[in-house]
C-alpha cells in the first residue's frame, strides 16, 4: 500500500476486498493487515470483520500494542496472538480481555515465544516453539469452519 496517502489506499482496498467477497461468498480468502494500528482508522473494514463468511474468510492483523487496535476491533477478535511485552499500558489491555492471569504469563515470555488466547472459550496456551505460530493460525481456522458449519446445521 503506498504510504503518499495511506488512509486511502486502506480504505479502498476495504472496498476491493469487499467486492471480492460478494462475488463469491464461497471463495476462501485470508487477508493480512500488517501494522493494522498506523492507519488513521480501520472503520472501512468494519463491516467485512463483522459480516465475511466465518467459514472462508480469515482477517489477521498485527499491531504492536493492543492499544493500535480501536476497541471496535478488539471486540471483534475471536483470537489473539500475544507476544512478550512489560508495558502497564499493554498488560492492562490483555489483562481486561484475557484476564490477569494471561497478561502475567505475557510478561514473562521469552523471546518469539507467544500465547494462544482463544476468547469464544476463554482459554489460552503458551507456545514455546516459535515455528508452531503457522500450526495455530491453521488451527483457528479449522476451529472457525467447524463452528460455522455446526451453527449451520
Amino acid at each position: 500500500v503506498p504510504v503518499r496517502d495511506l488512509q486511502k489506499s486502506v480504505d479502498e482496498t476495504a472496498i476491493m476486498v469487499g467486492d471480492y467477497i460478494e462475488f463469491d461468498r464461497a471463495r476462501t480468502l485470508t487477508v493480512v493487515i500488517d501494522e493494522a494500528g498506523i492507519p488513521d482508522s480501520l472503520r472501512s473494514w468494519h463491516y467485512l470483520f463483522r459480516t465475511a463468511p466465518r467459514q472462508n474468510t480469515t482477517f489477521i492483523l498485527t499491531a504492536h500494542r493492543p492499544q493500535d487496535f480501536d476497541t471496535t476491533v478488539r471486540a471483534l477478535a475471536d483470537y489473539w496472538i500475544l507476544f512478550r511485552t512489560t508495558q502497564p499500558h499493554d498488560l492492562a489491555a490483555i489483562a481486561d480481555r484475557c484476564g490477569a492471569s494471561v497478561a502475567e504469563d505475557v510478561s514473562r515470555l521469552e523471546q518469539f515465544h507467544f500465547i494462544r488466547w482463544d476468547d469464544i472459550r476463554g482459554e489460552s496456551a503458551i507456545c514455546r516453539r516459535p515455528q508452531s505460530w503457522r500450526e495455530h493460525h491453521t488451527q483457528v481456522v479449522l476451529e472457525s469452519t467447524r463452528r460455522t458449519l455446526l451453527d449451520a446445521e
